[in-house]
């Protein structure tokens, strides 16, 4: 009974016609609707990684990154800074430029205290942004390279341990790390 297999990007249209089908030749018939890997955000994930320098740091590219790194801060930066993508502007550009804005108007604040304090917190907030996004931009920055496809997959299986994106202990079971086995698994395989 498992030496039959019938292989579909999806199998739910001819799901009745092969029920039919074997029910009248009597084979039995499983019809396992699992996800398509790529559906996992582990998946998605490394499609982020890898297109993050081909499409010259896109924001969006970015944000979905820093939003899987639980990063939020850095994610609004992109946006508050102006950035849209490397060949428009870049990110250090956008981020020096925002700096200088808030300097500026922390300068300015010296007599309400209050603000004082909330755009120094913003500044603080910035720096540690860009931190996070230099040291991100550094793990992925290896994948524009030329080189060969095993090359590629250790790489990328890197980026993803540098980027902190791996789950651990308990977050396997959580939603977040569904497919993640088999998308390592898969990237073991190739490399």
């Amino acid at each position: 009974p498992e030496r039959i297999a019938i292989v579909a990007r999806d199998l739910r249209p001819y799901g009745e016609y092969l029920q039919a089908i074997f029910r009248r030749y009597r084979i039995p018939l499983c019809l396992s609707h699992r996800p398509a890997l790529r559906a996992a955000p582990a998946a998605r994930l490394a499609l982020d990684i890898l297109n993050a320098p081909l499409e010259d740091y896109r924001r969006e590219t970015l944000k979905r990154l820093l939003f899987a790194a639980g990063e939020k801060a850095g994610a609004l930066l992109l946006a508050d800074c102006g950035y849209i993508d490397r060949k428009t502007a870049s990110l250090a550009d956008c981020i020096a430029r925002r700096r200088r804005e808030i300097s500026a108007d922390l300068a300015a604040s010296a007599a309400d205290s209050e603000q004082h304090q909330r755009l120094s917190r913003t500044l603080a907030s910035i720096d540690r942004s860009a931190a996070t996004l230099e040291r991100m931009i550094g793990a992925v920055a290896a994948l524009e390279t030329p080189a060969t496809v095993a090359e590629h997959v250790q790489r990328l299986g890197e980026a993803i341990g540098r980027l902190g994106l791996e789950p651990v202990g308990d977050s396997l079971a959580s939603a977040s790390a569904f497919g993640y086995g088999a998308f390592r698994t898969a990237l073991d395989g190739l490399a």
